[in-house]
């Protein structure tokens, strides 16, 4: 039978215990809302002077086919392959779109331009409008070192095609005189890389809308993934016919240890950043939306035809070459790119990744699958431009003429790492923490109240003296039991 002082012991344990978990539980409700709060924290610094490579010179002509005989007098259809060719190029100044009733006669000439089955056929024509590194550069000086056009063209590792346009990568990683890499050890106006750029007047196009060039984006970017270069180039410096700039520029790096994914340190973003790009699990954005558009619209965009796709990095790759040279898949007229394609090109923008995707169900499935096989840079490497405009002051007869210098103004690199304050795994780690507070105070406590009660609250005890005689023990015998077994009768065998 469970004594009343045992009963009363044990409710005042279960009291403690309810106790110590409601103070638990608000505790943790302290850290659940600071982890549903998302808040960031920011952390700048940065690091001491050192020689510094400088970054890859991505260039974008904005008006990127040159003058041919072929359609000389038709500016229309050299506008429509331009729209075709440059995705954003409606945020270029000056540019108008076609007008509805012209738009019959382009797209008739876009189809005879991919006649018959041999898609490559087209490609190739088109690749003959566009200007070659040799029609632009005319020559490039690194530190005072000149060279020809012919050689700084050697520098130029492919042709991108991007959202602004076909457009050519003069990498820092390379020879120029001898010399590995382009590197910078020092400030001062001696130093950099400078680039003259020539158009010889009969090269460019004339419409109504230029009479001239318009001119070139200068980009400056850290990565070679020719997918990250296909939607990630921003901040351009704009330079027109006979104009000079000194692009000053400061190295900036953003690390983001927000998402698990990207480790806990900045060099383990580096690195994952790396190994997503080998990473067959993983596709890129562009490629994914660009698989997306071709199964939804029948069409492939122009643009795509100029992408140097690894067909060995995955399955998905492979497919995506099959779909833009598929002889059945024609590339995307304007009327498609409008209707079709450019809910998907929206998301190709870094502005737009964190957007909830919108649109027709399709592209919403379409995108946020996308967004789930890619890697999302952890890190981001940024060259903060300073322009400094000038007039020209060289020129080499009639035609665009222009220049521009690249080069660090100072050698210090800034960096700026961004975390949570708190994430999923501090989250647990705090709610963990909390309980095996409270709960070992409760059991603190309960332990001196026991402790105390030991003291003042002795149970009376019965001493027995070992040396006094004790009485024998005396079995107990069922008498009713005897009795009977007693007075059973006795058989006989």
């Amino acid at each position: 039978m469970v004594s009343a002082r045992a009963v009363i012991e044990n409710i005042l344990a279960l009291i403690l215990v309810i106790v110590c978990t409601i103070i638990w539980v608000v505790h943790s409700e302290y850290f659940y809302r600071k982890f549903a709060d998302k808040k960031t924290n920011v952390v700048e610094m940065e690091d001491p002077p050192t020689a510094l490579a400088l970054p890859n010179i991505i260039l974008c002509s904005r008006s990127p086919i040159k003058n041919n005989q072929q359609y000389t007098n038709n500016a229309l259809f050299v506008q429509y392959l331009e729209e075709e060719l440059v995705p954003n190029i409606e945020n270029f100044p000056g540019r108008t779109a076609i007008a509805d009733n012209n738009l019959q006669q382009t797209d008739q000439l876009f189809v005879n331009l991919y006649s018959g089955n041999n898609l490559p056929s087209g490609k190739s024509q088109v690749q003959n409008l566009l200007y070659t590194c040799r029609d632009v550069i005319y020559n490039c000086t690194w530190q005072g070192i000149g060279q020809s056009g012919n050689d700084c063209c050697n520098m130029i590792s492919t042709m991108i095609p991007t959202m602004n346009g076909i457009c050519w990568s003069m990498t820092g990683n390379t020879s120029f005189n001898g010399n590995t890499q382009l590197v910078q050890n020092a400030t001062g106006n001696k130093n950099g890389f400078t680039v003259r750029l020539q158009i010889d007047a009969y090269k460019y196009q004339r419409t109504s809308q230029q009479s001239t060039h318009p001119g070139f984006d200068v980009y400056l970017s850290d990565t070679k993934d020719i997918w990250r270069l296909i939607n990630e180039l921003d901040d351009p410096v704009y330079i027109s016919s006979n104009e000079g700039v000194r692009i000053n520029i400061q190295k900036t790096v953003k690390t983001n240890l927000e998402s698990l994914d990207c480790g806990l340190s900045r060099e383990k973003a580096a690195e994952q950043d790396k190994n997503a790009m080998t990473d067959p699990k993983k596709t890129p954005l562009a490629a994914c939306l660009l698989d997306y558009v071709i199964k939804r619209c029948q069409c492939h965009p122009l643009f795509s035809e100029f992408i140097d796709i690894d067909r060995n990095r995955n399955a998905a790759m492979e497919q995506l070459y099959g779909s833009i040279y598929n002889t059945y898949v024609r590339p995307c007229s304007t009327t498609s790119m409008s209707n079709c394609v450019q809910p998907y090109m929206n998301y190709l923008m870094p502005e737009n990744y964190q957007h909830t995707p919108t649109g027709t169900s399709d592209v919403m499935s379409d995108v946020k699958e996308c967004m789930n096989k890619w890697h999302k840079p952890c890190q981001t490497i940024k060259y903060v431009a300073t322009p400094e405009y000038y007039t020209s002051s060289q020129t080499f007869g009639s035609g665009f003429q222009a220049k521009f210098t690249v080069a660090y103004s100072t050698m210090k690199v800034k960096q700026s790492i961004e975390s949570s304050d708190m994430n999923i795994i501090d989250l647990a780690s705090y709610i963990g923490f909390a309980a095996a507070l409270w709960f070992t105070v409760g059991h603190i406590i309960w332990s001196i109240a026991r402790v105390f009660k030991s003291m003042c609250c002795k149970r009376e005890t019965i001493v027995v003296d070992p040396k006094k005689e004790r009485a024998p023990l005396t079995p107990y015998v069922n008498q009713q039991s005897a009795d009977a077994y007693q007075s059973a009768p006795v058989v006989n065998e």
